[in-house]
């Protein structure tokens, strides 16, 4: 599963404690000129959210 599914799952079923509460997640959402992966909303506001990764690479010694 990529990060970005991941993350929107997470949203949507309120498994991130800073991210809770919100009733309307979408994934993929344009805000002016921009695309977010994830849009969460309530009655009282709107959080955009964008999903980075950190890939760590071997160390070879």
């Amino acid at each position: 599963m990529n990060p970005n599914k991941i993350a929107f799952s997470a949203v949507q079923n309120g498994e991130i404690d800073g991210l809770k509460g919100y009733t309307e997640v979408k994934r993929e959402v344009k805000w002016g000129n921009s695309r977010f992966d994830i849009m969460a909303a309530n009655k009282h506001e709107t959080c955009y959210i964008e999903v980075n990764i950190v890939r760590q690479l071997p160390v070879f010694l």
